[in-house]
Order: C-alpha cells, then sequence, then structure tokens
C-alpha cells in the first residue's frame, strides 16, 4: 500500500498552478497542527519525513470538505465571519 507524502498533500490541497485544491502552502501546513489531523503512520524520529495512510486522509478530508472544494471553503470563512461579527456585537 502507498502513503501519502507531505509532497502528496501539498499536490493534493494547494492552488493551481502547483496544485489542484483550494489552500495555499502556508494552510496546509497550517492544517497539519490541527488537533484532528491524523497521526503519521510513518516517522523517521527527525519529523523531516512523514507519511500517513490514505484512508486517514480520506478521512480527513470528508470531515473538512473545504479542503477539495472551493464553494465549501468559502461557505466556512463566511460562516466563521458572520459568528465573530456577531461577537463584536455582543449578539453571541
Amino acid at each position: 500500500m502507498a502513503h501519502v507524502s507531505m509532497h502528496d498533500l501539498l499536490k493534493r490541497w494547494t492552488r493551481p498552478p502547483k496544485g489542484r485544491g483550494v489552500f495555499t502552502r502556508q494552510g496546509v501546513y497550517k492544517a497539519l497542527r490541527w488537533p484532528d489531523f491524523p497521526a503519521p503512520a510513518v516517522s523517521d524520529g527527525t519529523g523531516l519525513t512523514k507519511l500517513w495512510h490514505p484512508a486517514d486522509i480520506d478521512a480527513f478530508e470528508s470531515r473538512h470538505p473545504e479542503f477539495t472544494d472551493e464553494l465549501a471553503k468559502r461557505r466556512k470563512i463566511r460562516k466563521a465571519g458572520y459568528a465573530a461579527l456577531m461577537r463584536k456585537r455582543g449578539n453571541a
């Protein structure tokens, strides 16, 4: 079974012309620090080489459709902006 490398994730989730997703390179690196991001299946101990099971990445994408769908990303941003506005107004 092939594993998913960091290079594969960048190709999968970054915007064109380098990839086919909707995030920036920095956004992908930020997502690696999310609490629900899967732990690497294989790591070299130094943290430089990390490999994930494809099933773990697929499960993460199903929980976070904004990684593969531009419309889902825009909805998430709009929802977060609205919630922040309501907190600022004291309506939350």
